[in-house]
């Protein structure tokens, strides 16, 4: 009975999340404001954030109207040790995929040009602020959802049975709105091992969230030759070699969090996730013991 109720939550949530995207996709192309995302980077960002922020908001009111619980205890903490890991988080990102570029680079596949002299510059720091607004509003929509929703509901499972299907869901929902590639479908299956083992060991959305945004926006400004982009490339990076940086930088991520967090061994939750759960447990026995009575 708990998994019927948890799966039906689960789609609840997928469905208030495609909804809202329909609706704001949907203004944007009746308005004629839709094609601007692929030509303004402003406006795209402003997007991200605004979709981020209202599904984000849904999310929470969801959670505490049908799971009634309170939204805080999914996990919003940013202490000293989460800021240390996320820095490190950032700065592993951040030098793997510079890493991997000038690899390729070095194989032929890519010609790589440094644009130093737009480094650091008023406009470079102003795309730089509005990505990390934008990026990090988007992240956080989906932490909220696959990471914190999707495992509040799926913790029955056991912790890696919890982790693979919330990372499946996390990949699969990206089909609706990026189409199906056997390549993006492991990036993004890896991407949802990487941001859950976090959040399951940190205990902290924010922390996941900071390591996803944070990996998305060097991934744009590195890759895929962003506005902000500090570093371009004559050639787009074949997905075959995408995953397997992103698949170097997961290793290096998961490792990481457990020099951090493995103090406990390798799938013990952070504790705070350990108590929510069990009072949900608990609660669902006294629940159940209430309608025998």
């Amino acid at each position: 009975m708990k998994r019927f109720v948890a799966t039906w939550r689960i789609v609840l949530a997928i469905v208030i999340t495609f909804l809202i995207f329909g609706v704001i996709a949907g203004g944007l192309q009746a308005f004629g404001k839709f094609d601007d995302m692929l030509t303004n980077y402003v406006w795209m960002q402003s997007m991200f954030a605004l979709v981020g922020a209202l599904n984000t908001f849904a999310l929470l009111v969801l959670y505490q109207r049908v799971n009634r619980k309170n939204p805080i205890q999914l996990g919003f903490l940013l202490n000293r040790k989460h800021m240390v890991f996320s820095l490190f988080c950032v700065i592993i990102t951040l030098f793997t995929v510079v890493g991997f570029v000038i690899i390729l680079d070095l194989q032929n596949k890519v010609s790589i040009t440094f644009e130093w002299e737009t480094f650091l510059t008023a406009n470079f720091i102003k795309f730089l602020f509005i990505g990390m607004v934008g990026w990090f509003l988007a992240a956080l929509k989906e932490e909220v959802l696959a990471r914190g929703y999707f495992m509040a509901n799926l913790n029955s499972f056991g912790f890696w049975k919890m982790l693979f299907i919330s990372s499946f869901l996390f990949m699969a929902m990206h089909f609706v709105t990026n189409g199906f590639d056997v390549m993006k479908a492991g990036s993004w299956f890896l991407g949802g091992i990487v941001y859950g083992y976090i959040y399951l060991k940190s205990g902290s959305l924010i922390v996941s969230t900071i390591v996803h945004a944070a990996h998305n926006q060097l991934n744009d400004l590195v890759i895929h030759g962003s506005e902000a982009a500090f570093i371009w490339l004559d050639a787009t990076v074949s997905l075959s070699d995408k995953l397997a940086y992103e698949f170097v930088l997961s290793a290096l991520l998961i490792l990481l969090t457990n020099v951090m967090y493995g103090k406990n061994g390798w799938v013990t939750p952070a504790e705070n996730l350990q108590t929510l759960w069990q009072s949900e447990v608990r609660e669902t026995r006294s629940d159940t013991t209430t309608v025998v009575l």
